[in-house]
Order: C-alpha cells, then sequence, then structure tokens
C-alpha cells in the first residue's frame, strides 16, 4: 500500500536518516510492476518495499545509494531488454520510468508535507500527493518538491511560482476523482514545461460482503489478497466467525438489516450481495441501494434479479439506482465453481475500482 511507504520515510526521517523514495512514474511493455510502485532506500541501506525484484530493482538500488551521496533528485528510465530483460525473464521486455526523489532529514519542509499527506489521508480525506519530476531550465534544483492537494483546490505547499501551482490544483481534479496514480505533462503551448507525479491519498478499498456461504469462502481470500479491507456479514453463528474467516477485517453476526443499519457504507465501500436466499438478497439491496457506495452487485439468476427489481421499483426505488447495481454479479467468464464465481465478482470489482475498460453486461 503506497501510504505504508510514505510511513517508511517518515520514520526514516524522524529517525535522523537521509531517503530515498524511488517511484515508478511510467511503464511501458513488459514490465513486473505498474506506475505508483514504490521503494524506499535509507542512508543506512534499509529497503523498504520492491519495484519487482532481480536486476531492474538492483539498478534502482544503486541509483537510489548514488542519489543518497549526490544529495539530489533525478529521473531515471531502465530499459528492460538484452540482458535485463533475459534476467527478468521476458521475451520482449519494456521500459520503466523512475523518480528518484532524495530526501534529506532535515528537510522540515517535506516531511510536513509528507506527514500532512498521511494524516489526510487517513482521516479519508481524498488528498493528492504532488511531485515534480521533471522542469525545463535552470529549475531542476526543485525537481522533488511536493505540494498536497485536496478536492475543495486547497493545498499545503509551494512548487515555485503561482502559475505551477495553479496548473498543479487543475491537473489533479480537473478531471474528477481518479484513484490511480498517473504522470502529468504540461501542454507543449506553455512556457514553463514541467512533469508532475500525482499520488492519490486513498485508503484500501473496503469490500462488503453479505452472506458467509460457499462463494464467501474463497471470495474474502481473494478480496483480502488483493488489498481490500473485507466485512463479512451473516445471521447465522456458523457462518459469521473469526474461525471461518480468518482474512477478513471484521466479521459480523447479526441479521442482515440491524447490520446495515449501523453501517457506515461510503464512497468507497463495494457491496457484494451473496446471501442464501431470495429474500435476503432483495432486504440487503433495499437497504444499500439508498447509501454512496462505490459499487453494488447481487447475485442471482436473470429471472430472480427481475423480479427483485420489479419489487423495488412498485416500492419506489428510483430507476436509475437500481440500473447503477451490477447484477447478475460479476466477469462472464463461464464461472461454475464457488472459487471461479468469487474470481469472477473479484474481477468485475477490480474493474470498477481501477475504472478498466471492461463494459458492464446487461441483464437478459
Amino acid at each position: 500500500m503506497s501510504i505504508e511507504m510514505i510511513k517508511k520515510l517518515i520514520f526514516a526521517l524522524d529517525s535522523g536518516q537521509d531517503g530515498v523514495l524511488a517511484v515508478i512514474t511510467g511503464a511501458t511493455g513488459s514490465t513486473p510492476r505498474k506506475a505508483g510502485t514504490k521503494m524506499i532506500v535509507t542512508a543506512d541501506y534499509n529497503i523498504y518495499g520492491t519495484i519487482g525484484g532481480g536486476v531492474g530493482e538492483e539498478i534502482v538500488r544503486r541509483e537510489c545509494l548514488k542519489a543518497l551521496a549526490m544529495k539530489s533528485s533525478f529521473e531515471y528510465t531502465i530499459k528492460l531488454t538484452g540482458n535485463v530483460a533475459a534476467n527478468e525473464g521476458m521475451i520482449c521486455g519494456g521500459n520503466m520510468d523512475i523518480f528518484i526523489n532524495y530526501v534529506s532529514k532535515d528537510d522540515e519542509y517535506a516531511r510536513e508535507v509528507l506527514t500532512r499527506y498521511v494524516d489526510s489521508t487517513l482521516n479519508d480525506e481524498n488528498p493528492a500527493l504532488v511531485t515534480l519530476t521533471g522542469i525545463n531550465g535552470e529549475d531542476n534544483a526543485r525537481l522533488g518538491r511536493m505540494m498536497v492537494v485536496w478536492p475543495d483546490g486547497s493545498v499545503l505547499g509551494d512548487l515555485g511560482s503561482g502559475h505551477i501551482n495553479s496548473f498543479t490544483v487543475s491537473s489533479v481534479y480537473g478531471a474528477g476523482k481518479n484513484n490511480n496514480p498517473r504522470l502529468i505533462v504540461s501542454p507543449p503551448d506553455q512556457d514553463i514545461k514541467m512533469q508532475l507525479f500525482i499520488d492519490p491519498g486513498v485508503l484500501n478499498p473496503e469490500i462488503l460482503i453479505l452472506g458467509g456461504g460457499h462463494i464467501a469462502l474463497p471470495l474474502v481470500k481473494i478480496a483480502s489478497l488483493l488489498g481490500f479491507k473485507v466485512i463479512v456479514v451473516d445471521d447465522r453463528p456458523e457462518f459469521a466467525n473469526d474461525n471461518r474467516f480468518p482474512e477478513a477485517y471484521m466479521v459480523v453476526c447479526a441479521g442482515f438489516e440491524q447490520a446495515l443499519a449501523d453501517m457506515d457504507i461510503g464512497p468507497g465501500t463495494y457491496t457484494v450481495i451473496v446471501t442464501r436466499g431470495h429474500a435476503y438478497d432483495r432486504d440487503c439491496l433495499r437497504e444499500v441501494i439508498k447509501r454512496p457506495g462505490a459499487y453494488v452487485g447481487m447475485i442471482g439468476s436473470s429471472r430472480k434479479v427481475k423480479a427483485i427489481m420489479q419489487q423495488l421499483a412498485e416500492e419506489g426505488i428510483p430507476p436509475e439506482k437500481l440500473a447503477a447495481v451490477y447484477s447478475p454479479i460479476g466477469l462472464e467468464i463461464g464461472a461454475q465453481t464457488p472459487e471461479e464465481i468469487a474470481l469472477c465478482i473479484m474481477a468485475e470489482v477490480v474493474n470498477v475500482y481501477r475504472g478498466g475498460g471492461i463494459q458492464r453486461k446487461k441483464m437478459q
């Protein structure tokens, strides 16, 4: 998780050590990791995180040590071709652009920005950490300077000029919310040519699984493996306990309506309805559809789903709310077993979370 890596860097700074934050800002072709992946190297040669291991990671470690010695930040591109690609086990290879960001233990500005970013992320304020990774001319001394930007346009920090700051704010939230780390390049007609790396401060997404039956078992395992904060609800003690779901963050044994009434379902919650019966699914959907969740999916045949949707429509649930439900749930991969069904559900959830290109299927 990105926020944990930033916390490691702050700890190193607080311990009186310089540190280097290496982040992949771009990747093309066959690469072991994608944009946003981070690795930290500290002055005492400790390494936290990985950008993919092997020869490529050793090259980045070497460049981080160089940054520590030079006390400066710079860009570096690893070409995973030829011998490097062969050592990484790649056939075609690719390129990884890395920003090697040196941070001094004496840099109170950087420490304040990083600390505020972490605190704001943990408070679910949706900040973005922006790093200046490229700028033309004599301004190279500013490389690595950081700023925190919030959705309302407020900022902490200064990237060196009012023009750059304004461009930064408009770049972060100008196109709406985006949870993916990304590199922004200034338009070619601007006098100041710059690159900004935007790292959204988002907590691990939360997945709420309503129903603790056969599908929930592999679903919890896969969701946990993917980094989701997992909450399971079932009204049967034998299906709702920590022994059954050791990977879950929380297991709630209570009636579905009662549990949902006490639960905070926010914009970062992905809800999966896989209860043991038609009536329970309907009751769960009736409750969660009113909340501002990121995703609501319900298992069931087309016939069952249509019946539930019709009943809720007759109760006055707006059509646009019903149309937003992913049901029948999951990507179409011909799944049959509980494990396969869990896989197709999580594939759909990740597609929504990451803004993937797979279009949702239409209810028959």
